[in-house]
């Protein structure tokens, strides 16, 4: 019950901090600057230039240009690179000020350093993947109204592209459309959840709240950079899914590796959990 009151009155604050919804709108903008199409000289195109740019019937012509199709690809691009960033932004700062101020140790004395730091680090997640998941939710509002459906293609086009689907999504026959999102969705709640870690873990270690946002920025894209090196070697392809930083934003459709890539995760959590729990209880001034 003490955990579950500090989660609860950690999520009031957040919600009631601008930070949020600044991430919210960053997260939305990302999303729409992510590209969708590349033409015959090599230029790219953002999902905002193409919606800019082409007419609906232009759009027509390319299922990638369809409204689902807007809603996969705007989950990489930009943000996989700022993600680390944006899910950190909304609590990581008021966890390093409640340090700065003291209140830390007195807040830690009213619920013990178990709870406290149990109710941190949920609400740090939580919070973390609910900034992203809104934002992404508005990015998707958007995209389905300003994107052309995938009803509207011809037949063929149609028939071509669930096809596709089918063979990416082992339920899609069974549930269509809705269940899609639904896995979109969740994609992002744990792309966002994963992404606040790196920080929340530094928050045990590090003071200066600059150094704790920033340094995961350089650390994923490291890891990006590492990935795409090692990807055209003889390196096992579940190997690259597992240690790929944007590899949380198509869970779903990893086919069979998706079942590791979820235990992994999974273990990830865990195990960066007992990790904030030890060090936090290590130190004798609760944290400060």
């Amino acid at each position: 019950m003490k955990t579950i009151r500090v989660i609860q009155s950690n999520l009031k604050r957040v919600i009631t901090n601008p930070a949020f919804y600044a991430c919210v709108l960053l997260t939305v903008i990302l999303c729409f600057s992510a590209t969708i199409y590349t033409d015959y000289t090599q230029k790219d195109y953002s999902i905002y230039s193409v919606f800019m740019e082409f007419s609906r019937e232009d759009m027509l012509w390319y299922t990638d240009l369809s409204s689902y199709s807007a809603l996969v690809h705007g989950s990489g691009s930009w943000l996989s690179l700022f993600i680390p960033i944006l899910a950190a932004f909304t609590f990581i700062p008021l966890l390093c000020n409640e340090r700065s101020s003291g209140a830390m140790r007195y807040l830690s004395f009213r619920v013990s350093k178990l709870s406290f730091g149990s109710g941190n680090y949920i609400s740090a997640l939580l919070v973390g993947g609910l900034a992203i998941l809104c934002g992404f939710i508005v990015f998707a509002i958007a995209v389905y109204i300003m994107f052309p459906n995938i009803s509207e293609y011809s037949e063929f086009d149609q028939e071509i592209y669930f096809q596709w689907l089918s063979y990416s999504y082992r339920f899609f026959d069974n549930f269509g459309f809705p269940y899609l999102v639904l896995l979109k969705l969740l994609e992002m709640f744990i792309y966002g959840m994963l992404s606040v870690i790196p920080a929340l873990l530094l928050t045990s270690v590090l003071r200066n709240k600059y150094l704790i946002i920033c340094i995961p920025f350089f650390f994923v894209y490291t890891i990006s950079q590492i990935v795409i090196r090692f990807s055209y070697d003889a390196l096992p392809p579940l190997l690259i899914a597992l240690f790929n930083p944007s590899t949380p934003s198509r869970i779903f459709s990893s086919g069979s590796y998706t079942i590791w890539i979820l235990v992994f995760y999974t273990a990830l959590i865990i195990c960066s959990y007992l990790f904030y729990i030890i060090m936090l209880n290590r130190r004798v001034d609760y944290g400060e």
